[in-house]
């Protein structure tokens, strides 16, 4: 399946931070809200011990969007993309998710590891 990092920028009220989008299933159109997404809590890429918060799941068409956000939400800019292999069961309980990245920017086995309720961290296993 496919992987989307995005820096979200001028969202009024919002701070700037970047969104980690995982393909979980190939969806019917791009409308299948079907991408599990993890935000940063700061504008600081999603890197090992990055704080992540997951959020709602987005729309398929997250995977290919750059520039601004319907609605009056700021702005995108992908800033790494490819394809992800799951190396764990993510469900149900989504306590630990291992999988292999094979982007630009995130390469290597990491996992995200909830730390609690909807708090997570991206911890690198091995890197390529």
């Amino acid at each position: 399946m496919r992987f989307v990092v995005l820096h979200h920028t001028d969202w009024p009220g919002r701070p700037d931070h970047y969104d980690l989008m995982l393909q979980f299933a190939p969806g019917e159109n791009d409308d299948s809200a079907i991408l599990k997404t993890f935000a940063t809590t700061r504008d600081e890429f999603p890197s090992p011990f990055v704080p992540l918060k997951k959020i709602a799941d987005h729309r398929r068409a997250y995977l290919e969007l750059q520039g601004p956000v319907s609605g009056g939400r700021g702005h995108v800019t992908r800033m790494d993309e490819g394809n992800f292999r799951l190396l764990s069961p993510a469900e149900p309980a989504w306590q630990l998710v291992r999988v292999e990245f094979f982007g630009q920017i995130l390469r290597g086995m990491f996992q995200l590891r909830c730390t609690r309720e909807s708090d997570y961290v991206l911890e690198t296993v091995s890197e390529v």
